[in-house]
C-alpha cells in the first residue's frame, strides 16, 4: 500500500495462522499412525485413540484451507488517500447486491463440481483479485452496499451508501484496471449506465474488461446467463459508439454487435475486452468462451485472465506511459 493510505490488517497473517492450524493436524495425525506401529501390544488403544482423533484432524486440515469473510472497510478511511497516492489498482464493478453471487466450482475441465463444508466455492471476485495479483501485482478494490460488514475475502471491500457515485468516480478516473462483472438474469440498469458512462467519458474502453456468468451447466444454458450476454452487447455497443452512452445505443447496434461476438452459435462467451496493439491504434475486441463439454470453474477464468493476458493487454498499452500520462486527471473530488 502506498503512503498515506491507511494500512490494513495483512491477510498474510492470517493465512500462517491458518495453515498453523492445518499443520498442527497434520502431525497429530503421523503421531497417532506412528504410535499404531510402534506399540503393536496395546493396539486397541491406539485405534481408538485414531478414530477419535483423525475426525478432529480433517477439521484442523479443512479449515486451514478455508478462507474466512473479509472485513468491509468505510470508502472514507480509504479512498481519498488511495486516489491521491501513486498506486496502481484495479477496480471491480458489479451491482449492489451482487458482490459473491457468482460462484465458481474449484478446479476446471472436470464433469461435475465439487465442494465441502470447509472449502466453498470460488466467487468471481476472488479470481478477479487473484488474477490481478499474479498478472499485475495490484491490489483490487470493490465496493459494496453500506450495511454490509464481512464480504468473501479477495478484493478490499469498501462499503458505500446513497453516495456511492462519489467514491466510484474517483476510483474509476485512477484505475489502472476496471473489471465490469455482469450479474445474471439483469438487464442493464441505471446504475450500470452510469459507470459505463464514466468509463467511456473518460476514454477507459480499453482498461475494462468484461466478465460474464458461466454460460451453461453441462448441456443446459445456465439460468440468466441470456440476459447477461444482452448486457455485454449493449455494453460493447456503447463502448464502440461515438457518445458513448447506452441510451444512445439502439436495438440494431446491439443485434449488429450480438452478430459479430457469437454468429448462428448460441453465445458461450464469459469474457470479452477491447484492446490497442499500440496505444494510437483503433481498439479491437477478443472475446473468449467456455470450453465445449468442461465444467467452467475458476481456473478456467483464471486461466483467461492471467495466463492469456486479457489484464496484462492494459499493462502493455501503458507501458510507454509514465505514472502522470497514465492519469492525466487531477485529483478527483473526494473529499
Amino acid at each position: 500500500m502506498s503512503e498515506g493510505v491507511r494500512q490494513r490488517r495483512s491477510p498474510a497473517g492470517k493465512r500462517l495462522q491458518r495453515a498453523t492450524f492445518g499443520g498442527l493436524g497434520l502431525l497429530v495425525l503421523v503421531f497417532f499412525a506412528v504410535g499404531v506401529v510402534v506399540a503393536p501390544e496395546e493396539p486397541g488403544m491406539w485405534r481408538g485413540l485414531v478414530l477419535t482423533v483423525v475426525p478432529v484432524v480433517w477439521i484442523l486440515v479443512r479449515w486451514g484451507r478455508y478462507r474466512r469473510p473479509a472485513k468491509v472497510e468505510r470508502w472514507q478511511d480509504v479512498v481519498p488517500a488511495l486516489v491521491r497516492s501513486r498506486e496502481e489498482y484495479c477496480l471491480v464493478l458489479r451491482a449492489f447486491g451482487e458482490d459473491g453471487r457468482i460462484t465458481l466450482p474449484d478446479g476446471a475441465g472436470m464433469k461435475a463440481p465439487h465442494s465441502s463444508w470447509f472449502v466453498p466455492n470460488t466467487t468471481l471476485e476472488q479470481v478477479v483479485a487473484k488474477a490481478v495479483r499474479r498478472s499485475l501485482g495490484f491490489t483490487t478494490y470493490a465496493i459494496v452496499d453500506q450495511d454490509l460488514r464481512k464480504a468473501p475475502p479477495g478484493p478490499v471491500w469498501l462499503r458505500a451508501g446513497a453516495e456511492w457515485k462519489t467514491p466510484v468516480a474517483a476510483l474509476i478516473a485512477r484505475a489502472h484496471s476496471i473489471v465490469l462483472v455482469l450479474p445474471p438474469g439483469q438487464e442493464v440498469r441505471d446504475g450500470l449506465k452510469w459507470e459505463v458512462g464514466q468509463i467511456t467519458r473518460r476514454g477507459f474502453q480499453t482498461r475494462t474488461t468484461v466478465l460474464l456468468p458461466p454460460p451453461r451447466h453441462g448441456r443446459w444454458v445456465a439460468e440468466g446467463y441470456p440476459e447477461a450476454f444482452r448486457s455485454l452487447c449493449v455494453v460493447l455497443a456503447t463502448f464502440e459508439s461515438f457518445i458513448g452512452e447506452v441510451d444512445d445505443v439502439g436495438p440494431l447496434d446491439v443485434e449488429a454487435l450480438r452478430s459479430r461476438i457469437a454468429g448462428t452459435e448460441p453465445p458461450s462467451v464469459m469474457i470479452a475486452k477491447m484492446s490497442r496493439k499500440g496505444p494510437f491504434d483503433d481498439p479491437e475486441l477478443a472475446c473468449w468462451n467456455a470450453p465445449k463439454r468442461k465444467l467452467v470453474g475458476d481456473a478456467t477464468y483464471l486461466e483467461a485472465l492471467h495466463k492469456q493476458g486479457v489484464l496484462w493487454s492494459t499493462e502493455a498499452e501503458l507501458s510507454g506511459f509514465g505514472f502522470d500520462a497514465r492519469y492525466p486527471e487531477p485529483w478527483p473530488p473526494v473529499d
